[in-house]
């Protein structure tokens, strides 16, 4: 399904998983293993899945890009929102926007650039695609002062954007004073954690956001959305428990790249078959195997015994 609603009440209703792509050595989408981790994802009770970065989705040609989105659509379970990410760059953006419409996508997420660009210019690239799509949308930030508040209001009071996707790495997670803008120019219950359960917690108790993204949560779905219910339950000591079985792969991802750790984890985890990951990244190398195995497949042990736990 797609979202028809054009507000962020939803976005704390589920972890909202952000899975990679899985592909052919001929890198052709991996369609059948794509759907494997969808539905091991669903079944963890997890209702919002976004491909984004994780996806690689800034390697993507627009053809392909339809191809993948059509066959994941129609693959999601009823009750499932399918976000796709669009961009990052202005002419890609404006291309996906016609993929958008004739699959009927009601939202989507612009992807970060991180190249060329001015604040200004960027926020005239998010107004003009906002203008095409006609649809509220997300925006996604992980650098500081990507745009400014006042920006990013606007945005937001026009009806372009609906929410953010914040992911900005602190060395304290409690001290952000670019979250802090950003919270009072369109109420923190329009952001989203993003960048996993690691900060989640201290994203949700001092600033009050809505939620959290999770790549991990494609490994351990179970897990992640106790970490979710334990921070909606302000129960952040047994968020914290939680969190910790995820520590180990969270750190290898920080240490040799989120994206290509994340998919090749959920293959060695025994999820689903991944496959190379698409250009211009490259999977792991074979030094890193048997520890991103050993933590993947921890991960997952655990996930399957906390599904039975009762809930504190």
């Amino acid at each position: 399904m797609t979202e028809t609603s054009h507000t962020s009440n939803w976005l704390g209703d589920s972890v909202v998983a952000v899975p990679p792509l899985a592909w052919n050595e001929d890198l052709t989408p991996n369609f059948a293993a794509n759907e494997t981790l969808l539905k091991h994802i669903e079944a963890g009770g997890v209702r919002h899945i976004l491909y984004g970065g994780n996806a690689n989705v800034y390697h993507i040609s627009t053809s392909v890009f339809e191809l993948v989105l059509e066959k994941i659509l129609a693959a999601a379970s009823p009750g499932t929102r399918i976000i796709a990410s669009v961009g990052p760059d202005f002419g890609k953006m404006m291309d996906q926007c016609g993929v958008l419409h004739r699959l009927g996508n009601e939202t989507a997420m612009a992807l970060p650039f991180q190249g060329v660009s001015t604040q200004d210019g960027i926020e005239e690239a998010l107004k003009r695609f906002g203008d095409a799509f006609g649809k509220p949308f997300i925006i996604y930030i992980k650098e500081d002062n990507y745009l400014r508040s006042d920006q990013v209001a606007r945005l937001f009071d026009t009806k372009r954007v609906f929410a953010v996707k914040y992911a900005v790495p602190r060395t304290d997670e409690t001290t952000d004073p670019y979250l802090d803008d950003l919270c009072r120019a369109i109420g923190a219950e329009n952001i989203i954690s993003g960048i996993g359960e690691q900060p989640a917690i201290a994203h949700i108790r001092t600033f009050g956001l809505a939620g959290f993204t999770s790549g991990l949560v494609c490994i351990a779905p179970n897990g992640s959305r106790r970490v979710l219910e334990a921070c909606k339950g302000r129960d952040f000591d047994t968020a914290d428990l939680y969190r910790e079985h995820f520590r180990p792969l969270e750190t290898l991802r920080n240490s040799h790249g989120p994206i290509t750790v994340l998919h090749d984890a959920v293959g060695l985890a025994g999820v689903a078959r991944m496959g190379p990951i698409l250009p211009m990244l490259s999977n792991t190398t074979p030094e890193l195997t048997e520890s991103i195995a050993e933590a993947a497949r921890e991960l997952r042990t655990w996930d399957k015994v906390v599904v039975s736990e009762p809930k504190t």
